[in-house]
């Protein structure tokens, strides 16, 4: 799982790429695609091409008049795999206890799809120092800066890590919740959501803007939509030739996509990263030939 942050639009910057490569492979073409990627993710957000502002009938200042939006999924994620549990006992309390998040919280339980399972303590604390290196917390939000712990029976060395990560959270602004399997299999989870409720008086306005947009009327935030989209393809794209599993030596691309509108933006994404390889690669007096693009859309 690695972070990125990249947007043609004031929406989430922020997201997540699961499943890549660890390593990078160092190729003739990885100067040129390091630096469209620096020029694909170097602002928050980063204005259009003018390729795409042309496609999407957008001007050079659409920036200053789009309105902002919040994106959220109502199709739930799925963390089975991710999540810890007992194997041998076939007993996965934090599973329970997330899968019961939606219900727990109502109205805003669309905050389970905002919440990362396993998520490394140095993706949260960068600075973290090697007490904590190669741990995870059981879960991670991070629009609410809050770290969800399940606690089981620990012995007392474990109690004084628990301690130390979290006055590391503390200093770093994170808020610590923490809720023992008990709860979770009685399902009492009445001081978890005292707790909770501090949380969210804390962070009103960023709830309300999820809120609103689940209520919202999607194609009214069409051009944002395929804007965030197409940012998100370009950096998988570049990601995929930064770590070997794309060449531009291939003589085909091959993309699976699970929806029509998912394979217009993927072409417009490619195009735009064709036009931006050819440019850069101009500065290095070479050329290169981008392969053949089939794309797939899959269907249930």
């Amino acid at each position: 799982m690695k972070k990125f942050t990249a947007s043609y639009c004031y929406t989430n910057v922020n997201f997540i790429i699961t499943n890549l490569p660890s390593y990078q492979i160092i190729t003739p073409y990885t100067n040129i695609n390091r630096i469209v990627q620096n020029m694909v993710m170097r602002g928050a957000p980063t204005i259009a091409s003018k390729f795409l502002r042309k496609e999407l009938n957008l001007e050079r200042d659409y920036l200053n008049t789009m309105e902002k939006v919040k994106f959220l999924s109502k199709e739930n994620l799925n963390w089975t795999q991710t999540i810890k549990g007992d194997v041998s006992n076939d007993d996965y309390p934090a599973a329970q206890f997330y899968n019961d998040l939606g219900s727990i919280l109502k109205t805003f339980g669309f905050i389970r799809n905002l919440t990362i399972a396993e998520c490394p303590i140095s993706k949260i604390l960068p600075e973290v120092n090697q007490a904590f290196n190669n741990q995870q917390v059981d879960f991670y939000i991070p629009l609410l800066k809050t770290v969800i712990e399940v606690d089981g029976s620990h012995h007392k060395n474990q109690v004084v890590l628990d301690k130390k990560r979290d006055k590391a959270f503390e200093r770093a602004g994170i808020n610590v919740v923490r809720i023992n399997t008990k709860e979770i299999r009685n399902r009492n989870y009445e001081q978890f959501k005292e707790e909770f409720r501090k949380i969210y008086r804390a962070n009103k306005d960023n709830f309300n803007q999820y809120r609103d947009y689940l209520a919202m009327n999607h194609r009214d935030y069409d051009v944002q939509i395929k804007l965030t989209s197409i940012a998100r393809f370009q950096v998988f794209i570049l990601e995929l030739l930064d770590r070997g599993v794309l060449s531009f030596d291939n003589k085909t691309w091959n993309f699976n996509v699970f929806a029509v509108d998912a394979r217009r933006y993927l072409e417009l994404a490619l195009k735009d990263l064709e036009l931006w390889i050819a440019n850069i690669a101009a500065l290095f007096n070479t050329s290169i030939d981008m392969p053949h693009i089939k794309i797939t859309v899959l269907t249930s």
